[in-house]
């Protein structure tokens, strides 16, 4: 990891592929089992993710460029899930890894998304005295990454939060993923889940 980004080289590239491939067709299988229709989007099957190289250290990691947002909105007028695996392709067809909350941020933004969950394995975003901080403003964010009280893993996370409600997103909630029923408590409770960033 360079400052929270995973370095993805040349002979990983594949295996990552593969590998969030195979996960992604697990999540769909999953779905179709529970009555759902799931559509599996990956870099070999539906890509709707062009990419530009992020920097050279990071190897074969992406940014996203272009999305292809019109094969999304008709996979969910037809009432289907997109199970999107963060992979992308270049211009030259080559395929990249994408940080999965780069990947989420970046199609919320493109659909001007009510909602963006970001889970994770933390409860959410905590203040200097370790108390989870259960909404807040970019401007007072930035600020916790400047005094470093936001560090780590979590700096690239908050960034694709802020981009994403900068940028036509409502809201970014932060959630803890090890947490039964999470997103169930952030949507139908009053009181949420994790941090909520918004405007």
């Amino acid at each position: 990891f360079i400052n929270g980004l995973r370095v993805t080289d040349e002979k990983v590239i594949s295996i990552v592929e593969e590998v969030l491939i195979e996960f992604n067709t697990d999540i769909v299988n999953s779905l179709k089992k529970k009555g759902a229709q799931a559509i599996s989007i990956t870099s070999k099957l539906n890509n709707i993710i062009n990419v530009v190289p992020d920097n050279k250290e990071l190897g074969f990691v992406g940014v996203p460029k272009e999305i292809n947002s019109e094969f999304l909105k008709n996979i969910i007028n037809e009432k289907k899930i997109p199970v999107i695996a963060p992979l992308g392709t270049d211009k030259d067809k080559n395929t990249y890894n994408i940080n999965g909350d780069t990947a989420a941020s970046a199609i919320a933004k493109k659909l001007k998304s009510r909602r963006l969950l970001l889970m994770t394995n933390v409860e959410g975003v905590y203040d200097d005295r370790k108390a989870l901080i259960s909404e807040i403003k970019p401007f007072d964010i930035e600020n916790l990454v400047k005094l470093k009280i936001v560090q780590g893993g979590m700096i690239p996370k908050i960034k694709n939060c802020i981009d994403a409600v900068e940028n036509g997103v409502r809201g970014v909630v932060i959630l803890d993923g090890r947490k039964p029923h999470s997103i169930l408590d952030e949507i139908f409770s009053d009181k949420g889940a994790g941090t909520l960033i918004r405007k």
